[in-house]
């Protein structure tokens, strides 16, 4: 193998890594473009749970009222609101109602111990947490402003004070010291907490622009037709949610919220197996192990659905119980991505049958494809060098979906997002995900698992 051959190798991965370039309306917040939306849906179904409904009018129309509520009580730009409320009409009137006020939403997740809860609060600086009447006792509440939740996804007159003629019209700007500002795509949309290795919470801090691009290309890619909307299972404190609870207002289809209680996995089963229509799932490749055991109204489902598998590795074993015998006809994705990069950064779909059995004949993970739209991976190995196929490196992930860093965590802000020095593009910066890949011979990229200290010292040089 001579230099240029090497060479060559190295620039054609490179070339692979680097997703579609997309213009997804970079200059648009996420909840303008919901509004936008809502304005054409109307009175089209935008959220249901176990019979309670919401418009997309309706939906607007409430989350605009937190919104003014929000505004008037001191919410600015990227002032951290936390949300203490289970999946719910009403968590979604939150999301969208601290956005639209300009603030930044942190998820708290119900449940918690009140120390692990009192540490994301104090942290974040949270001033303003969003609860309903029955989770006051989970959450520390010296120092903190409650805005209660109760009866916002059913009850005509909650905050009927901030109602207006006009709730389309959102207005997104606050007024500080005198001078009007707008939230924009670069403004922080939420900060969420990880544990990370060292088990100590750290908050990923991630901003419109990076969320819009990510929800553009799921809401295009895993809502197209015959998919008629989201079935959403998983916290909002997992990132990965966002996939089915967010996408789908985006193009103007339904979002259903299953019960956050012991009977979920048993209504995500009847969803999955009982239903003669196509709706998307996100679901974590334990969730479908546990699903396997699961009753169900019957043996094969036969609906097109799209179930997108994220959160660890999947493997071909797993896969094929799934796309093989239970659910022939969906199209399973397998989706990485750490939450500093927003959900997901590279996909690998499985449509047909023969792509499974190609990779049943190769045995172990299922790949994790190529990047999303407006997305660079690089495969990183010693002092910084780009890797041709076949050679292991770290992942490291460039382009629309880089977070801005980790909450008061400057100096490990520093370590992980980096400059990108593999582009053009003028203050460009790359996330070192820790994570060890190599490109296989097809073109997608293959994941092996997570570096040890000693070669993550290595990489660390140039990179």
């Amino acid at each position: 193998e001579t230099l240029e051959e090497r060479r060559r190798q190295v620039l054609d991965a490179a070339a692979r890594g680097e997703g579609a370039r997309v213009d997804y309306r970079r200059e648009l917040c996420v909840h303008e473009q919901f509004e936008e939306q809502a304005g054409r849906s109307g009175e089209a179904l935008a959220v249901e749970q176990e019979g309670r409904r919401l418009s997309y009018r309706e939906l607007n129309e409430r989350s605009q009222r937190l919104a003014r509520y929000l505004r008037e009580a001191g919410v600015g730009v990227e002032s951290r609101v936390g949300i203490y409320v289970e999946r719910s009409l009403e968590q979604l009137i939150g999301v969208l109602g601290v956005l639209k006020a300009g603030g930044t939403y942190v998820p708290l997740e119900v449940g918690l111990p009140v120390h692990r809860i009192q540490y994301v609060v104090e942290d974040a600086g949270i001033e303003w947490v969003l609860l309903k009447s029955q989770g006051m006792s989970g959450v520390p509440l010296s120092g903190v402003d409650v805005v209660l939740m109760d009866g916002a996804g059913s009850d005509e007159q909650w905050l009927q004070g901030y109602a207006t003629e006009d709730e389309d019209a959102a207005q997104s700007s606050v007024e500080e010291g005198g001078v009007g500002r707008t939230v924009g795509p670069e403004n922080l949309a939420y900060v969420l907490y990880t544990s990370g290795s060292t088990g100590v919470p750290k908050g990923v801090m991630i901003e419109h622009r990076s969320l819009s691009n990510y929800l553009a290309y799921a809401s295009q890619e895993y809502l197209s037709d015959p998919v008629v909307g989201a079935v959403v299972s998983s916290p909002l404190s997992f990132d990965a949610t966002l996939t089915t609870l967010l996408s789908p207002l985006l193009v103007g289809k339904p979002v259903v919220l299953l019960r956050d209680d012991e009977r979920t996995l048993s209504e995500l089963s009847r969803r999955l197996f009982g239903s003669t229509q196509a709706w998307l799932f996100k679901i974590t490749p334990a969730h479908l192990e546990a699903l396997k055991y699961v009753e169900r109204p019957v043996l094969v489902g036969e609906a097109a659905h799209c179930v997108v598998v994220g959160g660890e590795a999947l493997s071909v074993q797993l896969l094929g119980s799934w796309k093989g015998e239970l659910l022939p006809r969906a199209v399973f994705v397998n989706e990485y991505g750490p939450t500093e990069t927003v959900v997901g950064c590279s996909v690998y779909s499985i449509r047909e049958e023969s792509q499974l059995r190609q990779l049943q004949e190769r045995g172990g993970s299922v790949p994790i494809g190529r990047g999303i739209w407006n997305t660079r991976l690089y495969v990183v190995g010693e002092g910084g060098q780009l890797q041709p196929p076949h050679s292991v490196g770290e992942l490291c992930i460039g382009g629309a979906g880089v977070g801005r860093g980790y909450l008061k965590r400057e100096e490990l802000s520093g370590e992980r997002f980096v400059r990108d020095p593999y582009t053009q593009e003028t203050g460009a910066r790359m996330y070192r995900s820790g994570d060890l890949v190599r490109w296989l011979s097809d073109g997608e990229l293959e994941f092996l698992g997570r570096r040890d200290d000693q070669l993550g010292a290595e990489l660390g040089h140039g990179a």
